[in-house]
């Protein structure tokens, strides 16, 4: 059974700006989530955002819901607009003997799925830090912040879980795409005006 530990934040619809926020267009307009209901925001913005600009946003968020967020939202219970499509089981990587040179595929429990969190870490600007850099201002990154994210940095689970699986070892993996990544994290920064 998936965990239950996102805190519940409370239910808040602001007063609506009747315009797109992101383009000003006021034709087509539909509710906007200062937190993406991904990640449990229950903050509204109605009628706030125009159909491209929704299409431009769903398609980061996507990105970050799934392949980079999906197997911790997954663990935590996190909302989901499809309820009913939720995987039960996760495909992991495992070696089923030391000679085997080829990761297979088995199938797993997703609560007992080994998933990794990797997000990127971004330097400080160089208006915080007063240092210059190399001029760059885009989502590249030189390093990731990375985490067990059911297991921790202990391999007793996951010793436990080959010793489960009857293999040899196992490969959690994580993904990461530090476009949409940051994308989401601007597009987050700059609702919080409504805040």
């Amino acid at each position: 059974m998936p965990k239950q530990y996102l805190p519940r934040q409370t239910q808040k619809t602001y007063p609506s700006p009747h315009v797109c926020i992101y383009c000003g267009a006021k034709e087509n307009l539909s509710d906007e989530h200062i937190i993406p209901k991904a990640l449990g925001g229950r903050w509204i913005l109605p009628q706030a955002s125009c159909s491209g600009c929704s299409a431009i946003t769903s398609a980061f968020e996507g990105v970050c819901a799934r392949p980079i967020l999906g197997p911790l939202r997954l663990y935590y219970g996190f909302p989901t607009r499809r309820k009913k499509s939720r995987p039960k089981t996760m495909p992991l990587k495992v070696k089923l003997t030391s000679e085997q040179q080829d990761w297979s595929e088995v199938n797993v429990k997703q609560e007992d799925y080994p998933f990794l969190v990797l997000l990127p870490q971004y330097d400080l600007p160089e208006e915080l830090t007063g240092v210059q850099t190399t001029g760059r201002r885009d989502s590249a990154t030189k390093s990731f912040w990375i985490r067990g994210g059911n297991f921790g940095p202990e391999k007793a689970f996951l010793e436990m879980l080959c010793h489960r699986l009857q293999v040899c070892s196992i490969m959690p993996m994580a993904t990461c795409s530090t476009p949409e990544w940051s994308l989401m994290l601007g597009r987050v920064d700059t609702n919080h005006v409504y805040d």
